[in-house]
């Protein structure tokens, strides 16, 4: 596995917040709230499965979605 960006933001837990992540080709698109916090190119996977993960604390999500343009 690697790292492709990292970074961290201050949020309130108590609110939801709107993560997207773009796949177009090689490049990646991560959005929070709708502002961009990260735009790379990684050639290593153009098309693909996907998987999701987080760490151990306790997580919830609504209305998850994985579309193909």
């Amino acid at each position: 596995m690697a790292t492709l960006a990292s970074g961290s933001a201050a949020i309130d837990r108590r609110q939801w917040h709107r993560l997207k992540l773009e796949f177009h080709g090689r490049r990646i698109v991560a959005s929070l709230d709708g502002t961009q916090i990260a735009s790379v190119d990684d050639p290593a996977h153009a098309h693909g499965m996907i998987a999701l993960g987080t760490e151990w604390g306790r997580i919830q999500f609504d209305e998850l979605q994985v579309t193909e343009p």
